[in-house]
């Protein structure tokens, strides 16, 4: 949640979201924005294949990011730290199986998208 924490706590002016890929022979950027044309390799959200439900734009993408963090913040606040990924393909692509919970809680979700993280 990192990237979308700074960008709901500077929402003023940004255009959009990034990281370096640093690989060997793969670097590039990667991210999101509110439209083509800002970084090569940065996508214009609304063009956007995998896009949560209900959420169709830029705005509308930093809003869901807001109500999210705020209610993982609580959740956390709370003592809540259920194993919670937001799908069974994360369990799939994880290194860290052998330390994770997930699995003697009856495994990874059956669901393929959690609507809230």
């Amino acid at each position: 949640p990192q990237l979308p924490l700074y960008a709901v706590a500077n929402r003023r002016g940004l255009a959009g979201v990034a990281f370096a890929s640093l690989k060997p022979g793969q670097m590039r950027y990667a991210g999101l924005a509110e439209r083509d044309g800002i970084a090569p390799g940065i996508a214009a959200y609304a063009g956007l294949r995998r896009a949560p439900e209900g959420v169709a734009d830029w705005p509308a993408l930093l809003e869901f990011w807001r109500r999210n963090l705020e209610a993982l913040a609580t959740e956390y606040a709370a003592g809540d730290a259920r194993v919670a990924p937001k799908s069974a393909e994360t369990c799939k692509r994880c290194h860290l199986a052998m330390l994770c919970r997930i699995h003697s809680l009856g495994g990874p979700p059956q669901e393929e998208v959690r609507d809230d993280a």
